[in-house]
């Protein structure tokens, strides 16, 4: 006699416990896969949650005047890049802005050009605030009605 006629239970038990044991094994890598993306959609969460704090607390700080509008508008509009913020009316001014002052030079390299650059660059800086200042303000408060609903 053949050795699968003989022995056919002992082979169909052998194969329902693999096919047992694999859909086990299923079971557990689908549930770590939920786990895993639970846990990355809680954590893109919070990256968000503190984007938006961080654009509050800038927007906060620039209405009372406790930050310059240049540095302001460098912050949040790479915050708002960030969150994936695309410029809409509230926010446009930073961006028109933003594009205006990119180009001056920040940290180390402001501090290592000579100070008639500096100057210069103050100056022109300071039109450039002058121009948005209104606007950006405006913009800086709806931010915040923004955060607060």
């Amino acid at each position: 006699m053949n050795f699968l006629t003989q022995n056919s239970v002992l082979v169909f038990s052998l194969l329902a416990g693999i096919v047992l044991v694999l859909g086990v094994y299923l079971v557990v890598l689908g549930n770590r896969i939920k786990s895993q993306k639970k846990e990355r959609e809680q954590q893109e969460q919070e990256r968000l949650d503190y984007i938006e704090e961080s654009i509050r607390v800038i927007a906060l700080a620039t209405v009372q005047d406790q930050c310059g509008l240049s540095e302001a508008v460098l912050r949040v509009k790479n915050l708002l890049d960030a969150k994936g913020a695309s410029e809409t009316h509230e926010n446009e001014s930073i961006f028109q802005m933003y594009e205006e002052i990119k180009h001056f030079p920040t940290h180390v390299a402001r501090k290592e050009q000579d100070k008639n650059t500096t100057f210069k660059q103050d100056s022109e800086r300071f039109q450039i605030e002058e121009k948005y200042k209104d606007r950006l303000l405006e913009s800086f408060n709806l931010l915040l009605e923004k955060s607060r609903n």
